[in-house]
């Protein structure tokens, strides 16, 4: 039976985790995507020069920006997609901590769903328009 999605499931989709089953499951994707922000984040801080290439063409599209020929690390549009995964590491780590695991899971995932659109529209989109 599918119920509308009235007051009290809201309140049942906000809620924690109660069994021990779905404790385990969100706990290892938050830790992966805890990683996976790290990763992300130190990436593009030790190799800019490298993924600039890869990168600049689809920020210079999203932010309609005029970026020069050799962007350094702190500027405008590019601080954004390193700093994005710290403070969300920071922000999910902190949620973690306080107990509440599926807010810290969404905010842990918000990076990488945000910077693969990014990507993801500017590279794939355009091939499956022809």
């Amino acid at each position: 039976m599918i119920r509308p999605l009235g007051y009290w499931t809201r309140i049942e989709l906000m809620s924690d985790v109660t069994t021990t089953e779905d404790l385990s499951a969100i706990e290892r994707r938050l830790s992966l995507m805890l990683a996976i922000n790290l990763a992300l984040s130190a990436s593009l801080l030790l190799w800019w020069h490298q993924l600039s290439d890869f990168l600049i063409d689809p920020i210079r599209w999203a932010t309609w920006e005029n970026i020069g020929p050799n962007p350094g690390t702190f500027e405008y549009p590019f601080v954004m997609i390193w700093m994005l995964p710290l403070i969300s590491f920071g922000m999910a780590w902190l949620l973690r901590l306080g107990g509440s695991r599926r807010k810290a899971l969404w905010i842990a995932s918000f990076p990488v769903l945000y910077l693969g659109t990014l990507v993801g529209c500017f590279f794939i989109a355009p091939r499956l328009m022809l």
